[in-house]
Formats: structure tokens, C-alpha cells, sequence
């Protein structure tokens, strides 16, 4: 007797393993109404925090700003004292240069003069230079040490020139006497920049103005950088305007700020950005404590600074925007922080925003926000022990359960997977499907049987034309509609001959590899078999499935197939066997396609006058000695991208109308010149002909079949020539062969 375990199990006993997922869901809901309390408990301190940080962060940044207000003021004071002339200049630079060394957050001082339109610029860089001291097994670590240098920037308009401004750079020891570099730009004006020509109309009671963030007219030799200024007038004892100083704050210090202080408070996950509103409404973001994820990048690589909410790489700056309150957006600042809570990508975030100077410019809001998954991190952690410790109670008694599920669930799967393929007529190759359960071993037996069923029935059909009644869902019936179709014969030549002579079996074997060399282009060309009568393969574009450029797709069946056979007939004459040739007829235009018969027996196929006659061209390959002949209306919608002659004006038998054929000779950029250009000479040879120049024309014909001796269509035109030379036709003549035999 068969052992219980492994016996199939019948459906009913299922209901076993219901009860126990009842018992499991019940202690998993359990465990997530305990985690979502943790939740709540949590969302009060998320708000406290949220807004203490941005407070602190407010205040450092605020620091810095009135550092830069108070150096401003500090040195303007100084300044104002000396009579601005080369002496001047280098005492002020020296002492901005001494000034600026104790504020190291500031970026860069400068001061342009009213009267000359010279500025002078006084910077900071940091620098590598060999540590004179290192040396290799020393207890020294770096061979390089950062040092902090000062440089002087000397802007100087050239007189006589307009616009162009000479540049010189010092080292702060350096100057006024030994330039490091001297270069020449354009555009260089401070005096008109927004900076100056508001700190130059100030009032006498206003010490100096905030710019909105704008890209530095010019920072050293090293290119552009982004930020805002602080400028205040300069004006002697007496009153007189004498120019403008003022003091940078780069963008990217602001940035490196955020992210080292958000780095310090050890909460993974948090981000934070400043951006602008500036006095026409809209929004530059001006720092990202990640800038580089963050900001998108220019065509030379560099991060673009100063970048709309809606451009920047990281989509979560934007969303935060469009979900602060309104408040925070006007020109008019806030005075408080507030916590916002939005989706963003799918993903709960939380912020807090705030101004940072309120009542004062800039105008810069920090926001700072995290993934709510992230702040509560730690209620995940101990939700995730709760629920394991849950898990392991449960498994326990859920085992068995558990087993029994994955003993239905995976052949179930598979059975699926396995339907899904067979309903789209995938047939690749599958293990046997094994189970336990009785139902789900008769099923998987089923699918094998019906499997093997339907590989069978699509050998005797069009496999599109099942795949498209499985995706309809509807059954064939009798019946058809006219459709633009593009149809192929295919045919051996003096295939009787051959059947003559050749064994039964070894005749049937060539010809079915002779047959699978035509097929398989046609299918791989978007075509669709439709018949084999006898040697002949019978094909057509455009249905069952629309095909946008079936005449194309048609000729290129075609040629594929001649040079696959041309492979096959070295094989074949290597094995000593029988060389079979083959002709192939192609025409396009309107025919009936569907399903043609009766209720108990019903063919896909298509009929009408234009199948008839791509037959009909199919034999007058014979004729004319060649190998593909197409007629006017396929050409028609290829002949930019095929190589052809023409051949005959004819009236196959069955037709009253004339067709002009045209032999396929390759396709463009597939044949060599030669071709192409017998194919040229030969069609001015036929128009010669058409035109009843017998003379022009059988001179033209002779010197192509000096050229191709064996053209067997050059040969035919030559005798005609001769012929109509000798016996000229009716005056009705207009070219037109008819043919009474197929």
C-alpha cells in the first residue's frame, strides 16, 4: 500500500491549511497594529526635532551673513580714509587680504572705483605643495600639505578699447610689482553690474544691499562661480561717491556647510536645501547638502548652481516646493518653522521649512526633510524583532501548513507559466510537471496532451492566423474581406523531370529541404505561407497580420531565398544529388483573403485575379530565362531600393489588360556596380525597342551581350530586333507579348 505522504491530496483536505492561515494572519495583524502605535507615538518627536535643527541650522548660517556684513562695514570704513591712487591700492589690498583671513567662510572682496572703473579683487585658494619635511619611513603621513594662499585680481579697462578690460594676477606678496599671469577679456564692467548700481544709489543712511544669487562676473583666472554680494557705497569724509565694496558668499560653501552639519547629527537619511524667492516670484535653489546628486551638470561637466526647483536631479527638491505652505513662498518672510509631510516617487517624506533671516534680506528659506521610513528607522528595527519573534512562535504550529502550500502553490505556478507560453504558441521545451496533488497531476497531463495536439495543428496553418484567434478569443467562420496584399510563387524548375528520375523517398527529402529554404525566409520577412502545391510555395504580406511594407519585405524574400538555395546547391552538388533551380513570380494588389470553405472544413487563403497572376509570372520565368519577375504596381512601392530591368509589356492568359514585368536583379547596396549598370543600359536598350527604334535598339543589346554572353533576355531582344527589322509590325503594335499557355 502507498504510504499517506505520498499519496496526491484531494482539494478538501485544504481546508486544514485555511485554519492555520487564519491563525497566522491573526498574530501578523496583531504584530502591525503594535508597530503603527510605535508609529504614532513617534510623530510628535519628528516635529521637535525637525524644527530644532532647522533653527540651529538658521543660526549658523546667519552667522556667516552678518560676517559678511560686518567685514563689508568694517573695511569700508578703512577704505574710505585713503585717496584712492596706486599707493592706496596696495595698503587696501593688503588689509582686506588680513581681514579676510579671519573670515574664512567668505569667498572673495573686492572694490571697483567710480572714477577709473578699475577693480581690485583679493581671493582665497586652497593649494597642494610637497612637504619639504617628508620623508619616505618618516612619521610624517602626507607628502602634500594644503596651504591657504591669497591672490590680488587688478582689473583695469584699456583705454581706446571698448569693453575689453586687462587682468592681472598677484600673490598677495607680490603686489602691485610681479604679476603671476596678465590676460585680456571682454565684458568685464563692474560698474554696470546689479551689485554696483545698487550699492552706488543707496541712501547715506543705508549701509549696504544684498544681491539676489547670480553667477560672479569674474574669480580669479580659474572661471565663474555662484552666490551672492553684499555692497555698500565708499565715500570720502566729505560725502563724495568714490565706488563700490563688496564681499561674496559662493553657493558652494553653503552647500558644504549643510552637508557637514548634517553629517554630524548622525540621523541617516537627512537632506537638506536653501533656495531663493526672488522679487519676480520665482524659485532658484541655491545649496543641497548633496549637491553633486543633486544639481544637474552643465555641457563641460561642472555643476550648475542657481537651478529652478523643476530642473534639478533630485525630484524630491521639487515636490517639497510645490507642498510648502504658501506663506514661505511670498516675498514677505515668516518668522516661525513649520513641518510638512508630502509623497514624493512613491515615498513618505517629511520636512521642516523655514526662513532663515526674517525681516531681512537675502531671501533664503532652508528646508530640511527625510524619508519618513528613515526618521523612523529605529521603530522599524523593533518592529521587525517583534515580528520575527512573532514569526517563530507561529511557525512552529504553521509548519505542516506551510509545507502543504508549497506543495500547491509551485506546480501551480508553473502550470501557469506553462498555459501563458502555450496560449501564445511557445512550444520550448519544458520538464515534466510532478506532484502530489491529484488535480494538479491530471491538469499538468492534460496541458502535455493538448500541448502536443496544438505543435501538430500549426504545421497545417499559419501560426500568426492562430495567434491572432487566441488573442480575440473568437472562432473561425466562413468568410473574407479585400485586402492590399503583396503575393509570392515560388516554383522548380522542370520539377517533373526530376520526379522522373529521382527514388520516392530521396525526392520527398530534397524537396522538403528545398521547401524549408523558401519558407523560413518568407516567415523571417514578415510573410505568411500559404500553401504548398506540389514544388510550388504559395506566399502573402499583409495578412493576417497588417504589415506597413510588405512589397519590400516580399523582394527581399525573394533574393534571400535564391542565395539560401544557392548554399543548398552546393551542398547538394557535393553529395552528388540533383541541382534544383527555382523561379519566382511576385505581383501586389487587391484580393480576398480569410477563411475560404464550408463550416466543417474551412482554409485561410486568398483568392482573385492578382493571386492568378504572380502565378502566372512564376511560369514566364521560362520564357524570358530569368529568375524573379515582379510586375508594375509591386514596383511601384519599392523602386528606390531595388535593383530591376524591365522585360515585357504581356497579357497573361486569363487577363485582357497588359502588365508591364520587370525582372528583380538584387536590391540597392546589395549588388555590385556592374549590375546596376547593365540594368541602366538595358533599360535605355528596351525604351529603344518600345519606341520602334529596331536599329538603335539591337545595336544597344549587342554591346551589353558582349558583356553577358549568356544573358539569355539580352538574347531574346536581339532576335526580336532582327525579327522586326526584317517583318515590322502592324502600326497598331504597342510592344505587348501574349501569352495563351500558363
Amino acid at each position: 500500500m502507498e504510504s499517506w505522504y505520498k499519496r496526491p491530496f484531494r482539494l478538501r483536505q485544504w481546508l486544514l491549511l485555511f485554519t492555520s492561515i487564519i491563525i497566522f494572519a491573526t498574530g501578523l495583524i496583531l504584530t502591525i497594529l503594535a508597530f503603527m502605535a510605535e508609529l504614532a507615538l513617534g510623530q510628535a518627536y519628528v516635529q521637535e526635532i525637525g524644527s530644532e535643527l532647522s533653527q540651529n541650522l538658521a543660526s549658523i548660517v546667519e552667522f556667516t551673513i552678518e560676517e559678511a556684513e560686518d567685514f563689508c562695514k568694517t573695511s569700508n570704513i578703512f577704505l574710505s580714509r585713503y585717496q584712492i591712487n596706486e599707493t592706496s591700492r596696495d595698503r587696501m589690498a593688503r588689509f582686506i587680504a588680513d581681514h579676510m583671513s579671519q573670515n574664512p567662510g567668505l569667498s572673495s572682496a573686492f572694490y571697483t572705483e567710480e572714477e577709473t572703473g578699475m577693480s581690485i579683487q583679493v581671493y582665497q585658494e586652497v593649494q597642494l605643495e610637497i612637504n619639504p619635511r617628508y620623508r619616505p619611513g618618516s612619521i610624517l603621513q602626507k607628502r602634500e600639505l594644503q596651504t591657504v594662499k591669497v591672490f590680488v585680481d587688478e582689473i583695469k579697462p584699456l583705454s581706446g578699447e571698448k569693453n575689453l578690460f586687462e587682468i592681472k594676477k598677484y600673490a598677495i606678496d607680490d603686489y602691485p610689482s610681479k604679476p603671476l599671469e596678465v590676460k585680456t577679456l571682454e565684458n568685464l564692467n563692474f560698474r554696470s553690474r546689479d551689485s554696483y548700481q545698487k550699492a552706488k544709489h543707496l541712501d547715506s543712511n543705508t549701509l549696504g544691499v544684498w544681491t539676489e544669487s547670480y553667477e560672479f562676473l569674474y574669480r580669479g583666472f580659474k572661471g565663474s562661480k555662484n552666490g551672492l554680494t553684499y555692497s555698500s557705497p565708499m565715500r570720502n569724509p566729505e560725502g563724495k561717491f568714490l565706488g563700490v565694496f563688496g564681499v561674496d558668499i559662493p553657493t558652494d560653501w553653503l552647500s558644504e556647510y549643510l552637508h557637514t552639519s548634517l553629517r554630524k547629527i548622525g540621523r541617516k537619511g537627512i537632506h537638506s536645501f536653501i533656495f531663493e524667492k526672488r522679487q519676480d516670484g520665482s524659485f532658484r535653489i541655491v545649496a543641497h547638502s548633496e549637491k553633486n546628486e543633486a544639481f544637474p551638470l552643465k555641457q563641460d561637466g561642472e555643476l550648475r548652481f542657481l537651478c529652478p526647483p523643476n530642473e534639478m536631479r533630485i525630484k524630491v527638491v521639487g515636490d517639497m516646493l510645490e507642498n510648502i505652505p504658501q506663506k514661505f513662498k511670498d516675498y514677505q518672510d515668516s518668522d516661525n518653522s513649520e513641518m510638512v509631510m508630502f509623497d514624493s516617487g512613491g515615498k513618505e517624506i517629511v520636512g521642516v521649512v523655514r526662513d532663515l533671516f526674517p525681516g531681512r534680506p537675502p531671501q533664503l528659506v532652508v528646508c530640511i526633510y527625510m524619508s519618513k521610513h528613515d526618521l523612523f528607522a529605529n521603530a522599524y528595527a523593533r518592529a521587525k524583532w517583534n515580528f520575527f519573534a512573532t514569526l517563530l512562535v507561529m511557525g512552529l504550529s504553521g509548519l505542516a501548513s506551510l509545507l502543504m502550500s508549497r506543495a500547491t502553490s509551485k506546480p501551480l505556478e508553473g502550470l501557469a507559466v506553462s498555459a501563458d507560453k502555450i496560449g501564445k504558441l511557445d512550444f520550448a521545451p519544458r520538464l515534466g510537471m510532478q506532484s502530489r496533488i491529484f488535480e494538479v497531476r491530471n491538469l499538468s497531463n492534460s496541458m502535455q496532451r493538448m500541448e502536443i495536439g496544438l505543435q501538430s495543428f500549426i504545421r497545417y496553418l499559419p501560426k500568426s492566423l492562430l495567434q491572432n484567434l487566441f488573442e480575440t478569443g473568437q472562432g473561425a467562420k466562413p468568410g473574407g474581406v479585400e485586402r492590399l496584399l503583396t503575393i509570392s510563387f515560388t516554383d522548380i524548375q522542370d520539377f517533373s523531370h526530376f520526379s522522373e528520375l529521382m527514388p520516392p523517398n530521396e525526392l520527398v527529402f530534397q524537396l522538403n529541404q528545398y521547401l524549408a529554404c523558401f519558407s523560413s525566409v518568407v516567415l523571417q520577412n514578415e510573410g505568411t505561407v500559404d500553401k504548398y502545391i506540389g514544388d510550388a510555395v504559395m506566399a502573402y504580406w499583409n495578412a493576417p497580420n497588417e504589415c506597413q511594407d510588405h512589397a519590400y519585405l516580399a523582394c527581399v524574400a525573394a533574393v534571400r531565398g535564391m542565395q539560401k538555395l544557392e548554399e543548398l546547391q552546393k551542398t547538394w552538388a557535393s553529395q552528388g544529388k540533383p541541382i534544383f533551380k527555382a523561379r519566382v513570380g511576385i505581383n501586389t494588389g487587391n484580393a480576398i483573403v480569410g477563411n475560404i470553405g464550408t463550416e466543417e472544413h474551412l482554409n485561410y487563403t486568398a483568392i482573385g485575379d492578382n493571386i492568378n497572376l504572380a502565378s502566372r509570372l512564376e511560369g514566364l520565368n521560362k520564357t524570358y530565362g530569368t529568375r524573379i519577375l515582379i510586375t508594375e504596381a509591386t514596383l511601384s512601392e519599392v523602386r528606390e531600393r531595388v535593383v530591376v530591368r524591365p522585360v515585357d509589356l504581356v497579357a497573361v492568359k486569363g487577363k485582357g489588360i497588359r502588365v508591364m514585368v520587370y525582372e528583380l536583379m538584387g536590391l540597392k547596396g546589395e549588388v555590385s556596380s556592374d549590375v546596376e549598370h547593365q540594368s541602366q543600359e538595358f533599360a535605355v536598350a528596351h525604351k529603344r525597342y518600345m519606341e520602334k527604334d529596331w536599329s538603335g535598339a539591337l545595336d544597344l543589346f549587342v554591346n551589353i551581350s558582349l558583356k553577358s554572353p549568356t544573358d539569355g533576355l539580352v538574347a531574346l531582344f536581339i532576335q526580336r530586333c532582327r525579327d522586326y527589322l526584317q517583318n515590322p509590325p502592324g502600326a497598331g503594335w504597342d510592344g505587348s507579348q501574349e501569352f495563351k499557355t500558363k
